[in-house]
């Protein structure tokens, strides 16, 4: 398995939430959304073109996306395309 770089774009400010929250802890998704890249430049260059971008690591990634299972969030990331293209 290839090493992945991930990616994450805040819709709404960095504390808003979305979706329900998790059945056992109640705690809720950062709404924004997932960006998963396959060289580390693509990432870098993608996060700089825009304040509410950044680049996270797959724990902080976690951190986000707690309204849901971390099996679901491992679903997500596993299923997920990856972006290389040009980002300006």
């Amino acid at each position: 398995m290839k090493k992945r770089y991930y990616g994450f774009q805040f819709t709404h400010g960095t504390k808003t939430t979305a979706g329900t929250p998790n059945v056992k802890t109640g705690r809720m998704n950062i709404a924004g959304i997932i960006y998963v890249f396959d060289k580390k430049e693509s990432s870098i260059k993608w996060a700089a073109g825009g304040e509410s971008k950044t680049v996270q690591t797959i724990s902080e990634l976690r951190k986000k996306c707690l309204g849901i299972s971390v099996q679901e969030f491992h679903e997500i990331l596993k299923y997920s395309n990856s972006y290389d293209g040009d980002w300006r």
